[in-house]
């Protein structure tokens, strides 16, 4: 598999095959036969440990399990909610399953933009995303120290990419230069 960069100038909108989420930044692409993986998606473990069920650890599936009752329906995110379908992490010994993207979300992460780690967070209710200056909801990250807060397509930017019209590489700037 090659790694690329999504470049939404000279590509088509794409998405993961393992979230099924759109794909922005960072992914793995094979031709044939034709996958496209976030980045973070192709690297997932095949087994998890995560801190709201740490009696038992979690087995990566390629598909999500049913429910538990007669109505034959998938079964939701224990933590975002959200149905589950492709890749899904299970818990063997219980009713627990996660989504894949909720597994990536384990632990604090570094981001250039800030200087306290950021604590991933999902949110149902609207917030201000301090990168893109816009209301945002869902998947996020939070610095508990000051309130920073970023949502996920942010956090997970690139920090350049090429576009076709212009020969040098473009270079996320997390603030504006100052004046000399």
């Amino acid at each position: 598999m090659e790694l690329r960069h999504f470049n939404p100038q000279e590509e088509h909108p794409i998405s993961c095959q393992r979230c099924g989420h759109q794909i922005s930044g960072p992914y793995y692409r094979r031709q044939r036969p034709r996958i496209s993986l976030h980045k973070h998606c192709a690297e997932l473990s095949g087994k998890n440990k995560h801190p709201l069920h740490q009696d038992h650890t979690l087995k990566l599936s390629s598909s999500p399990p049913k429910t538990t009752n007669s109505t034959d329906k998938l079964k939701t995110c224990n933590l975002c909610h959200e149905t589950l379908y492709g890749f899904t992490y299970i818990c063997s010994c219980n009713d627990f399953a996660i989504d894949s993207v909720c597994a990536l979300m384990l632990n604090k992460i570094d981001h250039p933009s800030h200087h306290h780690q950021l604590t991933p967070f999902h949110n149902p209710a609207t917030f201000f995303c301090h990168g893109c200056r816009r209301q945002r909801k869902g998947i996020s990250y939070l610095c508990t120290s000051c309130k920073f807060w970023v949502h996920q397509e942010c956090a997970w930017a690139p920090s350049s990419f090429r576009r076709s019209d212009h020969r040098h590489s473009l270079t996320l700037a997390y603030s504006l230069p100052e004046k000399c």
